[in-house]
């Protein structure tokens, strides 16, 4: 007689647990990141005293990104991680598809912190 839970098709694998581990872990990695480089975004507009700048509001826009975006992409890529690891169901896609959205949303903040930040001359 075979055993029950090797009968399981719900069975997960522990290559699919490391790797949602490991991307969990890059993703943290990349909310830190942004909020260490979040200063600089603040910063940014530092040489607006002297020279001609964009408008300040993208500094906000940019903050807002950096600040409440990156807490918001990092849980909601935590909270369905651990549910679909409760599930039983194949996760590595969830903190992957976190990794690449948090990337994004690194290079957005940045964009929208050039918008406010010194103009380039022509």
């Amino acid at each position: 007689m075979s055993n029950p839970i090797d009968a399981d098709p719900r069975r997960r694998k522990p290559g699919d647990v490391a790797g949602t581990v490991a991307l969990l872990v890059l993703h943290v990695l990349l909310a830190l990141l942004l909020f260490v480089l979040s200063f600089g975004i603040a910063m940014s507009i530092d040489s607006c005293a002297y020279v001609e700048c964009g408008d300040e509001k993208w500094i906000g826009v940019a903050m807002f990104l950096a600040i409440y975006g990156n807490v918001a992409v990092l849980l909601v890529d935590v909270v369905v991680t651990t549910v679909f690891l409760a599930k039983r169901r194949r996760t590595v896609a969830v903190p992957a598809l976190g990794c690449v959205v948090h990337a994004a949303l690194i290079i957005a903040a940045f964009q929208f912190a050039a918008l406010a930040g010194p103009v380039s001359g022509s």
